[in-house]
């Protein structure tokens, strides 16, 4: 996993319309490593709700303004 989410990252940074590219990669790492496509597509969408979930909260607590 963190193979495919460092390979990801530097794909992100790296091609036009990186964050389609890099969770397409990702997945395939995924399911080239033995994992089913289900559970890939599912570990890549919750990575990224969780990342954005917690840079949500760092900006409403820096700002001071929870809602």
């Amino acid at each position: 996993m963190l193979r495919a989410d460092l390979t990801g990252l530097g794909i992100s940074h790296l091609m036009p319309g990186g964050g389609a590219t890099a969770t397409t990669v990702c997945c395939r790492w995924l399911v080239a490593g033995g994992v089913s496509t289900e559970y890939a597509t599912v570990s890549v969408a919750v990575g990224s709700m969780l990342t954005l979930a917690l840079v949500d909260s760092r900006r409403s607590f820096r700002t001071g303004r929870c809602t």
